[in-house]
């Protein structure tokens, strides 16, 4: 039998190796956009698992309102956003610590049990939409890919579209009955129920996007989240981020 003093000793190494466990995990702090996707929660739960690192999601979820956080002295971990954007925040990265991620897929939906148009080419796309209403997310609300879809809209081949900015998502926009298609980021698009993604904007169109990431120079964490971010590109990542709409190459 253990004694009373031995038990007294076997409970205080218990809390000790519990309290040195608490000590050496982490809580990393990230700034992530929504159109990065569901399959960031995923990550994030399987990162938890293997390494005990907690990861909390900055509350200012669109590229603009995350830029502009940046800009101001926001203190973070990690930032996530599209590759081009990090460009004009070099000065609050950590030198070296930027990586490439993968591409970010526009995809075209339609509401549940509506007929799939033909967009496998750049030519077939533009006939699909022809005089129909399409939603984008809404570039005031700091949308980058509402942005791109507005500038394209505005271009003459599509004189003929109804362009229907949505202050929720575009997705939900059709499946409200508020337009009869949806051009937006396909992470977003998965998330909506009611709606059927009909597939990729086709090459030559020019709805692409890269998604990138990159240490914050005033990271508390900077270690903790350069090995975040390396996870972000290995084959088991990479199967959960592709059904989600980041494809990493």
């Amino acid at each position: 039998m253990i004694g009373f003093s031995n038990m007294r000793i076997f409970a205080a190494s218990v809390i000790l190796i519990f309290l040195a466990s608490a000590a050496q995990a982490a809580e990393i702090r990230v700034m992530a956009p929504g159109l990065v996707g569901p399959g960031l929660n995923t990550l994030i739960a399987n990162w938890h698992a293997k390494t005990g690192n907690s990861v909390v999601i900055d509350a200012a979820r669109t590229v603009g309102r995350i830029e502009d956080a940046i800009a101001a002295g926001g203190t973070a971990d990690l930032v996530l956003l599209p590759s081009g954007e990090l460009d004009g925040l070099a000065g609050k990265l950590k030198p070296g610590s930027r990586k490439k991620i993968g591409q970010l897929i526009f995809g075209l939906a339609v509401l549940a049990g509506a007929p799939h148009p033909d967009i496998a080419t750049a030519e077939k796309f533009r006939d699909a939409i022809k005089g129909k209403s399409v939603a984008y997310n809404d570039p005031a609300i700091g949308s980058l890919a509402g942005k791109m879809v507005d500038a394209l809209l505005k271009q003459p081949a599509y004189a003929s579209v109804k362009a229907v900015p949505a202050r929720t998502t575009a997705g939900q926009a059709v499946a409200n009955g508020m337009a009869d298609i949806a051009v937006a980021m396909e992470t977003e698009e998965v998330q909506v129920k009611g709606i059927d993604i009909v597939g990729p904007v086709p090459d030559g169109i020019g709805l692409t996007l890269d998604l990138s990431g990159a240490v914050l120079a005033n990271a508390a964490h900077p270690d903790e989240a350069a090995a975040f971010l390396a996870y972000f590109t290995q084959p088991e990542a990479a199967a959960i981020l592709k059904p989600t709409g980041v494809v990493i190459p």
